[in-house]
């Protein structure tokens, strides 16, 4: 009520294998509308593939040539270094800087 919603999609990716117990402990406690947001991907496949299961997940929503290539697509940025992720992590740099008002 007093937060809106703001992401579009959640994917969980690479999970360890203790994910599964805590997520169905946690699962009950979520808020519906966040949990149909929520896109776990199992990438422990049997037949090997885990990374086809990553990134057919992924190209339900994303654009091959966005995703990045650690997940099976075609992105020439490297992971983590997107414009948006750098600024994301300046604002955070700077708004954590205790001589600039942060904690």
């Amino acid at each position: 009520e007093h937060y809106p919603e703001r992401s579009g999609r959640i994917y969980v990716l690479n999970a360890p294998s203790f994910f599964g117990v805590v997520w169905r402990l946690v699962k009950p406690l979520v808020d519906p509308v966040t949990l149909a947001k929520v896109c776990v991907v199992d990438s422990s496949s049997s037949d090997g593939d885990g990374d086809g299961a990553i990134r057919a997940a992924l190209m339900e929503r994303i654009p091959f040539e966005n995703i990045p290539r650690e997940y099976g697509g075609g992105s020439m940025v490297p992971l983590g270094y997107a414009p948006e992720e750098i600024m994301l992590r300046d604002l955070m740099s700077y708004n954590n800087n205790p001589q600039f008002g942060g904690s």
